[in-house]
């Protein structure tokens, strides 16, 4: 939070949306724009409608068109393939890109 709390201005500031991993509390605490929810379609489910009109609310975890297609029955803001900080490359996973592809 302490870190957050530093740099959510700063990145609004210059017109960048801020999006904070996995906690409303600290999203919230700091104004932040947004949440990222890796969990599963009803945590998800809860998420947005606690939150849906006050910040952004992503779902990320989708590894299978299935997983995608259920995330999406949501209507999160955005679903993001893959698991977020796990990418220990620079090059994104053939998996993803294939997913994303998909998806568009």
């Amino acid at each position: 939070q302490a870190f957050a709390e530093k740099i959510v201005p700063i990145a609004q500031a210059a017109g960048v949306a801020v999006v904070i991993a996995g906690d409303s509390r600290i999203a919230g605490r700091v104004h932040a724009d947004g949440i990222h929810v890796e969990a599963g379609r009803n945590d998800l489910a809860e998420t947005i409608e606690r939150l849906q009109g006050k910040m952004m609310v992503g779902a990320g975890g989708a590894k299978t068109r299935d997983d995608a297609l259920d995330l999406g029955e949501e209507r999160p803001d955005y679903i993001f393939f893959g698991r977020f900080g796990y990418d220990n490359k620079s090059e994104p996973h053939p998996r993803n890109l294939s997913l994303g592809e998909w998806w568009a």
